[in-house]
């Protein structure tokens, strides 16, 4: 029998802590209870410590380890990895960084895109620092805007959504990947549905893209996705993008 849901994870060593964040998100993983699912792990560590603890989740978990070496380094390129390796028709993903708060998180996404027949599902979520404090509950919100960067949903680890071959990651995108899915998501599915439940735990930490990213790259990036979708550009979608593309002008003229 094909399991219901199918988690979604990319792996890397992320400074040497990839290992145990890894460990931390697979934990809130096994408590989860109210539906059959699936994990499967795309590793681009090179030491073998994610291979390591996928091999000790075996006994507690259905877990699957996925050579995600062979396509870019990136997490877009190898989270597609994990999910062109999945089984299930609905995919979570859940980035090894983050973790599920609740043990019903999995089968209440489930529950709410059956009982509501969504294409796409966000939830609600919290920062964690270091000694895992949260931060004030995030509920998600959606605009049409969404793909330049303005980003009121928050993380991919707080999405679900049903698979189709025209949604994918775009492996390109390394700031926008998660504002573009969601937009592309949108047009195909139409607006997501909301789980207002705190579901996942965003932890911050030095190795997360936010803290390394230049401007330059996200100004390359706004450029591409801007050209993506130009064809159905409205007014308002126009203005957001050259808001945020003067934005990071900025922001790299002041860092030269």
């Amino acid at each position: 029998m094909l399991p219901q849901l199918a988690v979604c994870i990319p792996a890397y060593e992320m400074g040497g802590k990839g290992a145990a964040f890894l460990r931390h998100c697979l934990e809130s993983l096994v408590v989860q209870r109210g539906c059959s699912f699936e994990v499967i792990v795309s590793d681009q560590c090179s030491d073998g410590s994610i291979r390591d603890v996928c091999a000790s989740f075996s006994e507690r978990l259905s877990i699957r380890r996925v050579d995600g070496t062979l396509v870019k380094r990136s997490a877009s390129a190898n989270l597609s990895v994990a999910i062109d390796s999945s089984r299930a028709n609905t995919v979570k993903v859940l980035f090894q960084d983050d973790y599920l708060i609740e043990p019903e998180s999995l089968s209440e996404t489930l529950a709410v895109m059956t009982s509501r027949g969504g294409g796409w599902a966000v939830c609600g979520s919290r920062d964690v620092d270091g000694s895992l404090s949260p931060t004030a509950k995030r509920i998600p919100r959606f605009h049409d805007s969404i793909h330049f960067g303005r980003n009121t949903i928050s993380s991919p680890s707080v999405l679900a959504f049903r698979k189709h071959a025209d949604l994918v990651f775009d492996r390109s995108l390394e700031w926008l990947m998660d504002v573009d899915f969601y937009y592309q998501a949108f047009l195909l599915y139409g607006p997501p549905l909301i789980i207002e439940g705190c579901h996942v735990a965003n932890r911050l930490h030095a190795h997360q893209v936010s803290q390394r990213i230049d401007a330059e790259t996200i100004l390359q990036e706004l450029s591409w996705v801007r050209s993506k979708y130009r064809h159905i550009e409205s007014s308002a979608q126009r203005r957001e993008y050259y808001r945020q593309y003067f934005k990071n002008r900025v922001k790299k003229w002041l860092k030269a």
